[in-house]
């Protein structure tokens, strides 16, 4: 049997459609891989820097994006982030504050009270049942009027 060597040549469009599809592959990839090599998981711990106790529930977002996470009842925290990247936690009662992301794969981060924000207590009566000749009122206490002890006396 005489093999022509017209038999193992392929027609120019199927040459051309793998062409085109091997250079959207690598397109592709290159694309997209950045994300993958430079993303990392960050995580840590959150405490409050008067007592050190963890504060859960602290809202930690990547600044520019609408990706975040929150803190566990420890205070514990993990995220992907990229280096060079900037968290933002935030927590009612305390000042926000912006960490950097360097290589470190664990960052722990102390929040500083903000007093300014702390000035009105709200007491509520939930759960009472509603008496007809009995009437409800507000009233503002100064920390004046308050005993200041250091603890409760029996």
């Amino acid at each position: 049997m005489v093999c022509s060597p017209l038999q193992n040549v392929q027609p120019k469009p199927l040459i051309l459609m793998k062409r085109i599809r091997q250079l959207f592959l690598q397109a592709l990839l290159f694309s997209i891989s950045p994300f993958f090599l430079f993303a990392q998981t960050v995580g840590g711990k959150v405490s409050g820097a008067k007592d050190g106790q963890p504060l859960p529930g602290v809202s930690i977002i990547l600044k520019g994006t609408n990706q975040g996470t929150t803190s566990d009842m420890d205070g514990n925290f993990k995220i992907n982030a990229t280096q060079g990247a900037t968290l933002v936690f935030s927590y009612v009662g305390y000042l926000s504050k912006e960490i950097n992301v360097s290589s470190a794969s664990v960052i722990n981060v102390t929040l500083d009270e903000d007093a300014k924000n702390l000035t009105e207590v709200v007491v509520t009566a939930l759960g009472i049942k509603k008496m007809p000749k009995l009437g409800y009122a507000t009233s503002t206490i100064t920390s004046d009027a308050l005993p200041k002890t250091a603890s409760p006396t029996s």
